[in-house]
């Protein structure tokens, strides 16, 4: 989407289910609409910041953060990006690295919303090609 120089990013401004529905068309394998739900609340929190807005949303709570780390990481695994930058930058640099050297991380305890296995063995691929057999 970013690289699709005929989309103006700037025309979602705020607009989570439209933007979200742009997602859901570049990538139509994955089960997107379990996500529905939190991008209609991500709206109504985001409306929360004026008291006068009517759609605002009247609950928020810490118990979202898991449903909010699975939206990430499926957007991080699924959406398409080369392997090199995915998996190598931002969050997912640290966790790999720990992953591979068996290290700890605070995203890797008790953190349903990725697996785990499946990270370690793209990370794992993934170092074996960029260092070869020394990593």
């Amino acid at each position: 989407m970013f690289n699709d120089k005929t989309i103006e990013p700037k025309k979602y401004n705020h607009k989570f289910t439209q933007l979200f529905n742009e997602v859901k068309a570049i990538n139509k394998e994955y089960p997107w609409d379990t996500f529905d739900e939190l991008i209609s609340r991500f709206y109504q929190h985001y409306q929360s910041r004026y008291p006068e807005n009517k759609d605002k949303s009247m609950y928020q709570s810490t118990e979202e953060l898991n449903e909010i780390d699975k939206l990430v990481f499926a957007l991080n695994q699924n959406m398409p990006v080369p392997e090199e930058i995915k998996l190598r930058s931002g969050l997912f640099i640290q966790m790999t690295t720990d992953l591979h050297f068996g290290g700890v991380n605070w995203a890797t305890i008790n953190n349903h919303a990725i697996d785990l296995d499946r990270l370690s063995k793209e990370a794992n691929k993934l170092l074996k090609h960029l260092y070869g057999d020394n990593y």
